[in-house]
């Protein structure tokens, strides 16, 4: 049970001057008791079992009275349940002679599936013998054990652009959405949908209104892709695997005007025994027929670091890179480029930053 320690008395407002300082006369309403949470926001897990809520007043109940909490927002789709409990989103709180302090209970609804984080926001509201203090408000996130430090975005940046990705998880766990900014430099944005078929496998991408890709199984791989737009196929996109399971190869056709479908580019992909991304090895058809290298990019080493965003992703949804790349080369068009990575992490081991030649990510959890 996790409780919120309520710390000191708030003073009571002196009393007014009467000319007979009669005991038994009627206070006037600034001497009215306060009652006030001392944290305006409080975390709470899902699989914490409850929280005790304290409010304290700022002076002894002379007598029996209700105070009433309203809940003005629930905001998310965490289930839970209160004591005393809500009735048309309303808390009465049995406050009797002598209390200094009030008590409710948040009890949150524990379940195996991610149902995302739910805030809770509870006010005092003004009534007899007592009111809400300056401190009347009360923010309460239940954070969902399944969801709780799961990868939530990532921002990259360097000189002349930007970008930055934000992942969205169904109750399975699985990303559904991910929603995009660019800005190289012209501002763009958008959500790119995930379906999944009955074994839990990508089916399809939905990128823009009537523009979808989708992804085509044998034997438990995807060995084809297809965007669609419009109900016409764009593109398409041939995959293999080597000996260990790993994307291997790829292979890009795209619609030409004639009604045929030309290689653009074919990828070769080659792993370490780990199954991290060694080296992109890129190709293009030359006019004799022949494949022409245009491009290589290498990993030489990782860190033994948990990469848990999905970076490099040959297929959405299959990783290639389970850990934190320390290096990266490109050889291109002449040019010959090695990034060093630096890393920064939190107190629990996670990545919060990596930089490299004017370049910046951040990274960010649930």
């Amino acid at each position: 049970m996790a409780v919120i320690v309520m710390a000191g008395l708030l003073a009571c407002e002196e009393d007014g001057t009467h000319p007979n300082n009669d005991s038994n006369s009627t206070p006037p309403p600034s001497s009215l008791i306060k009652a006030n949470f001392e944290n305006s926001i409080v975390n709470l897990k899902e699989n914490d079992g409850s929280l005790t809520v304290r409010i304290q007043l700022s002076a002894e109940a002379e007598e029996d009275y209700t105070l009433v909490l309203n809940l003005n927002d629930a905001i998310g789709q965490g289930s839970f349940s209160t004591e005393p409990a809500l009735k048309q989103s309303q808390i009465d709180l049995e406050i009797l002679a002598g209390q200094t302090v009030a008590e409710f209970k948040v009890i949150p609804q524990d379940n195996d599936l991610l149902s995302g984080h739910s805030t809770l926001k509870f006010r005092i509201i003004d009534g007899i013998s007592a009111v809400g203090g300056d401190s009347d408000n009360i923010e309460i996130n239940i954070l969902d054990d399944e969801l709780f430090g799961k990868a939530q975005s990532f921002e990259s940046a360097a000189s002349g652009w930007k970008t930055k990705r934000t992942f969205v998880y169904d109750q399975q766990g699985r990303v559904s959405k991910v929603n995009w900014t660019s800005e190289t430099p012209g501002a763009s944005a958008g959500t790119d949908t995930y379906y999944y078929d009955a074994n839990g496998m990508i089916e399809r991408i939905n990128y823009y209104p009537s523009q979808d890709e989708y992804f085509i199984k044998q034997n438990g791989r995807v060995i084809r892709s297809e965007k669609i737009e419009y109900g016409v196929k764009k593109s398409y996109t041939e995959y293999d695997y080597d000996f260990m399971g790993n994307v291997a190869g790829r292979a890009d056709y795209y619609l030409q005007s004639n009604g045929s479908y030309e290689l653009s580019l074919m990828f070769v992909y080659l792993y370490f025994q780990d199954g991290n991304l060694y080296k992109q090895l890129a190709y293009y058809p030359a006019q004799n027929g022949d494949l022409k290298l245009t491009s290589t990019r290498t990993y030489d080493h990782y860190l033994d670091k948990v990469n848990p965003f999905p970076v490099n992703e040959i297929i959405p949804t299959i990783k290639t890179q389970t850990k934190l790349p320390a290096s990266y080369r490109v050889e291109e068009n002449g040019v010959d480029l090695l990034y060093q990575f630096d890393y920064e992490f939190n107190a629990n081991g996670e990545v919060t930053k990596r930089t490299t030649k004017g370049e910046s990510t951040l990274y960010f959890y649930y």
